[in-house]
């Protein structure tokens, strides 16, 4: 089998809908050479419903993973797959008519290729934010927008030339060899991403090769729920604690508690966020984004390294 396609999800019944349904409309590869599964994180609503109703026009399975964490879900897509590489994506996309027949002929093409990335293109539910809408670049990892243009190209960790979790693709063996760490991936009460990043990261540094396949694209829709102040902050509180659980050293001279380069930047960007809305909507974003991951970074060093309760 050359190909599975790994989706994980939890009460998105609506969502995963319209995913699967893009699924039905794009190039596929022959029947037996490609599977869908679908890892099923604890849903309550009518996500079994959903992916029944597929059964017939996909060669689609749902399997459970009862313990909770994206990295968890993940590891029990890895541990079901068949195909030779494995596609990634979300819960929450639309993919376009070549997003697996592009990844296909890649590896085809580049056989010491391990892992693979395509495009993300946000696109926001209506009616959008203005001021979310306006500074949709400034909200790049939010949204998850990845595009580094038409051409192929080696991907570059190291110089943010990476893809994100919604799309890409991995040889099978290189995956079974570098599996998700559970004390990454957003669960319940845990918004600690970046699951994907470190698989990838340690995948190439270990001397695969990464080719960026810029036909295999997917649409990423922001919800309404997404386009507001208190997510945007949420969000990036958690890429904080991420940055700070990383960097804490016990053993390193403090100020109350955390590192006097990090109270300055939570100043400045916390003066920035209460004066500079009026005056400038992109610098007011940049200070919002900056002050929550700054505090959050404070938070975890103030806590001996832990991630406080909220």
């Amino acid at each position: 089998m050359k190909a599975s396609v790994i989706i994980c999800t939890r009460n998105r019944a609506q969502s995963l809908d319209r995913t699967l349904r893009s699924l039905t409309l794009m190039r596929k590869p022959a029947e037996g050479e490609w599977e869908i599964i679908l890892v099923d994180n604890g849903s309550t609503d009518a996500t079994p419903q959903v992916v029944a109703s597929y059964e017939s026009r996909l060669p689609i399975r749902r399997v459970v993973e009862t313990t909770p964490g994206l990295s968890n879900a993940r590891n029990k897509g890895v541990d079901e797959a068949k195909g030779d590489f494995i596609a990634w994506t979300d819960d929450d996309v639309e993919v376009n008519e070549d997003w697996l027949s592009a990844y296909l002929e890649a590896i085809e093409t580049n056989p010491n290729a391990v892992v693979l990335g395509g495009k993300i293109i946000p696109s926001l539910d209506e009616p959008s934010t203005d001021w979310f809408r306006r500074n949709l670049n400034r909200l790049g990892e939010l949204a998850a927008h990845r595009d580094f243009g038409d051409q192929p190209l080696r991907l570059a960790p190291a110089d943010g030339i990476e893809p994100f979790g919604a799309n890409f693709a991995i040889r099978l063996s290189t995956q079974r060899k570098f599996r998700y760490d559970p004390n990454l991936g957003v669960e319940p009460g845990n918004e600690r991403r970046g699951e994907e990043i470190d698989v990838i990261s340690r995948a190439l540094a270990n001397g695969g090769e990464g080719i960026w396949v810029p036909k295999s694209q997917v649409k990423h829709y922001i919800t309404q729920a997404r386009q507001t102040e208190s997510y945007v902050q949420a969000y990036y509180t958690s890429q904080g604690h991420s940055i700070a659980l990383n960097e804490y050293d016990s053993k390193a001279i403090t100020v109350f508690g955390g590192p006097a380069s990090i109270w300055l930047k939570a100043w400045i960007y916390g003066a920035g966020r209460k004066l500079l809305r009026p005056l400038s909507e992109g610098l007011w974003v940049r200070s919002m984004i900056g002050h929550s991951v700054q505090t959050a970074r404070l938070r975890v060093w103030r806590a001996g390294g832990k991630i406080p309760a909220a």
